[in-house]
């Protein structure tokens, strides 16, 4: 009787093993399965940019942001793991950007390749066969969204970030609404504001959006532009080549320069430009000494971060200009 007790016991013993043994292998064979399928298949949605519909990422997690985009992502906290970087350019206003691989201009499809990206961005159409093979590609025509508002807006539907972009407005709206208030008293409400830039020994003027402070200046600061600029400049290609002879057409209260200089190192100032002209001194924005010399590889930028950055710029450039015409009357 004592055997056959033994012998039940050892036999429940022997069938629970083996149902663990099953268990635990079934459980094992399953796991990789499921983790595969969810690593492997991400989930994705629809946007359209320019008329042009895009399947992209629904979370993207390795995003290439051509330039000017860059500003986009990272003020969407975006995960950015590849950007143009040119050199001498002023990067300072976007943060820390040790993290970021320099994919050059246009965008080497090697470093784009070893990136293994999730979605690039971009406005530089020049290699974008390649670079769909590799990721799914949105391009935005450079100057597409009008205001720096608008982009965001764009942008924040690209990496499906909506909420993250309205926010991001309303702080800067806010931020842009005390910058005005600073200038109160400043500025006079009829002043004018014009952008212009030397290259070489060619004078540009240019518009509300295509950098140079533009989107700054006349977006987010509300200061006005000369009515010639407005005709022939910001309603038409936001960019024009002038003579001196015709500058003071285009003139306004308050200048604000910036010099492109070409790697051959023949760019020239304004005052290079202009030292045996006497055009230059009739200007009122020269006699007045409201003339501002601004740092090209600052002024170039034009996303959303730059522009905040920007703006804050020149409200501390006119401020410190008004006090120092103040001590010398």
């Amino acid at each position: 009787m004592k055997f056959k007790h033994l012998l039940f016991i050892a036999f429940i013993t022997l069938i629970f093993s083996i149902t663990g043994c099953s268990s635990t292998s079934q459980s094992n064979n399953e796991s990789p399965s499921t983790e595969q399928s969810s690593t492997e298949k991400q989930e994705t949605r629809k946007v359209t940019v320019a008329g042009v519909e895009y399947e992209v990422p629904a979370t993207p997690q390795r995003v290439i942001a051509y330039e000017g985009y860059v500003g986009s992502a990272i003020a969407l906290d975006v995960p950015v793991v590849g950007t143009v970087m040119r050199e001498g350019y002023n990067y300072s206003y976007l943060g820390d950007l040790s993290d970021i691989e320099n994919v050059g201009a246009p965008i080497s499809v090697e470093k784009a390749l070893a990136l293994n990206p999730d979605l690039i961005v971009t406005y530089d159409d020049s290699n974008l066969d390649q670079l769909k093979q590799i990721a799914p590609v949105v391009y935005i025509p450079y100057g597409y969204a009008g205001s720096v508002q608008e982009e965001i807006r764009l942008l924040g539907d690209v990496f499906n970030k909506k909420e993250a972009a309205e926010e991001w407005i309303r702080s800067f709206e806010e931020e842009a609404k005390m910058a005005r208030e600073k200038l109160v008293g400043i500025i006079p409400e009829d002043a004018t504001f014009g952008l212009y830039e030397t290259s070489g020994k060619t004078l540009y003027v240019y518009g509300d959006n295509f950098g140079r402070g533009g989107q700054a200046v006349y977006n987010a600061l509300a200061l006005k532009a000369p009515e010639k600029i407005i005709e022939d400049v910001i309603n038409g290609d936001q960019w024009m080549e002038i003579s001196l002879e015709v500058l003071p057409e285009y003139a306004a209260d308050y200048m604000f320069i910036t010099q492109y200089m070409p790697e051959s190192g023949s760019g020239q100032t304004i005052e290079d430009l202009v030292a045996q002209n006497p055009i230059w001194g009739t200007l009122d924005a020269v006699k007045n000494n409201q003339v501002f010399m601004n740092d090209f590889n600052v002024f170039v930028h034009f996303d959303p971060m730059a522009v905040r950055y920007q703006m804050n710029l020149i409200v501390d450039l006119l401020l410190e200009r008004a006090e120092e015409n103040k001590v010398k009357s």
